[in-house]
Formats: structure tokens, C-alpha cells, sequence
């Protein structure tokens, strides 16, 4: 091998090493953004379940219909008002269930 095929080879090789490099990087790249993204479906998922114990916690002191409560209609409104938010969110996580948005 004459020096200027060995030149070539070297180049070629370092091309290679290159390539692998720039590949490993972006290997630990694409690793990092997932691990930072089950991080953060970690606090949302954890934050969602606080959430709906919150709601429900809160439900529970809304005077439930009996012979001493008497609403109204700003009881009724409110209680209407919640029920809409609460089934948008039923419908949003049943679509995301079933794979779609």
C-alpha cells in the first residue's frame, strides 16, 4: 500500500468513526428526550390523579339533594357548569383511550 492509499484509508476510517460518533450522539439524544418525557407524563399522570381525588373531595361537599337543602338556581347552575366540564374531559380521555385526537 503506497502512503497515499493508506491517506485514503485513514480518512475513510476516521469517516466511519465519525459517522458512529455523530450516531451515538443522536442515539443519546433521542434516549435523553425520552427519559425526559416519561419524566414528564410521570408528574402529569400524578398530578391528573391528585386532581380528579381533589374534584372528588370537593364533590362531596356539595350539599346533596335532601329535605333540608333547598337550591338555587346559582346551586343549579354551578352543578350544571361542572357536570359540562366533566363530561368534555370524559369524552377528551375516551378519544386518547381509543388512540385518537
Amino acid at each position: 500500500m503506497n502512503e497515499r492509499d493508506h491517506d485514503a484509508d485513514e480518512v475513510e476510517q476516521g469517516v466511519d468513526e465519525g459517522y458512529d460518533i455523530a450516531a451515538a450522539r443522536a442515539r443519546q439524544r433521542r434516549v435523553n428526550a425520552t427519559d425526559r418525557a416519561q419524566d414528564a407524563y410521570t408528574r402529569a399522570y400524578l398530578s391528573a390523579v391528585d386532581l380528579v381525588e381533589e374534584i372528588n373531595e370537593l364533590l362531596g361537599d356539595v350539599p346533596a339533594p335532601s329535605e333540608t337543602f333547598t337550591p338555587n338556581w346559582e346551586h343549579v347552575g354551578s352543578l350544571v357548569e361542572v357536570t359540562r366540564r366533566l363530561e368534555a374531559l370524559v369524552a377528551f380521555l375516551t378519544r386518547v383511550e381509543e388512540g385518537e385526537r
